[in-house]
């Protein structure tokens, strides 16, 4: 079976690469720009496509050649980038999903999995929210993840095609990069891990929820092997562990006492981060027996460090 990453060199799509090529899987990725050096260890065992997923044609050709099979839709513009670029975040996060979408309804692409975000409840809600809380968002990257989840339920219903997707917290782990409000709880970590200061632009006190990528990565395999008759709706939410900033330095310095971590509060951005919720993933447990592997902010840090010391040539 062949597997279509989109976004195949990004945090997630490339974690999750790595670990679909280890069970043996034909992977191709699908990358606007390819970051080749995250994918050292697996570029001879994929194949790479140059591709935008907001052309049409692209997508289009990219599943159609391939003989796609199943696609783990992960491209996206993040939202500190796309409130800067929202024509591009647009182009991107909604117009590339339909691409996504209409491919997979031609060419007979059996499963298709959606990677939406905790971004697409607003401000409105209380700080935990059930899974199938109302939906809406103030920014144009939880906009377009919300029509990403509508579209694709219209395809479900409408088309026959197999889309399931999962709201993700903020995933924290090693090689994310810049682009998200909360980019923070993993450079906190990674910085300090490859010897490096920080300077943590949300106030101490400030909290949120995050997942480690090992664990974002298996529930997204998870669901895309869960059996259809398990699932009882097309979006699941998932949940993750709450911290606020200055406990994760506190568990970074516990590992790295000579750290180099300050503050420098973006009043702006600290104010979106206070309004992250967290999500409860009760609906994934349910229905396809997820459990969380890291489950605890010692837990994830630890791991965390260690991977990045053990790779630091991928991550620096």
């Amino acid at each position: 079976m062949t597997i279509l990453i989109t976004g195949g060199t990004g945090f997630l799509g490339a974690n999750l690469a790595k670990k679909l090529v280890a069970e043996d899987n034909q992977v191709v990725l699908f990358e606007l720009n390819p970051n080749f050096r995250i994918v050292s260890e697996i570029i001879d065992k994929v194949e790479m496509v140059r591709g935008d997923i907001a052309n049409w044609a692209e997508v289009l050709n990219v599943v159609k050649n391939y003989k796609i099979k199943t696609i783990f839709h992960t491209a996206a513009l993040l939202s500190d980038n796309a409130e800067r670029f929202p024509q591009r975040a647009y182009e991107i996060n909604a117009n590339g999903t339909y691409h996504v979408l209409e491919a997979a309804r031609l060419f007979d692409v059996e499963t298709v999995v959606f990677t939406s975000t905790n971004g697409t409840y607003g401000d409105h809600i209380g700080p935990t929210v059930s899974n199938d809380a109302p939906q809406f968002p103030r920014i144009i990257y939880g906009a377009t993840k919300v029509a990403g989840e509508r579209l694709g339920e219209y395809y479900y219903y409408r088309f026959g095609v197999n889309f399931r997707g999962l709201r993700f917290p903020p995933v924290i782990g090693p090689g994310r990069g810049p682009g998200g409000v909360s980019t923070y709880t993993t450079l906190t970590v990674q910085y300090p891990a490859l010897g490096l200061p920080y300077e943590i632009y949300v106030a101490p006190e400030t909290k949120a929820p995050v997942q480690y990528v090992e664990d974002a990565v298996n529930a997204l395999k998870m669901l895309s092997e869960a059996p259809e008759e398990k699932l009882t709706r097309r979006m699941y939410s998932m949940s993750g562990v709450a911290c606020c900033a200055a406990d994760l330095v506190a568990e970074v310095k516990r590992l790295i006492p000579e750290a180099e971590l300050t503050f420098k509060v973006n009043e702006q951005i600290d104010a979106i981060v206070k309004k992250i919720p967290m999500m409860e993933d009760i609906m994934a447990q349910q229905d396809w027996g997820w459990q969380q592997q890291y489950n605890s902010l010692p837990v994830i840090v630890e791991r965390f460090v260690e991977t990045v010391r053990k790779n630091r040539e991928l991550y620096i």
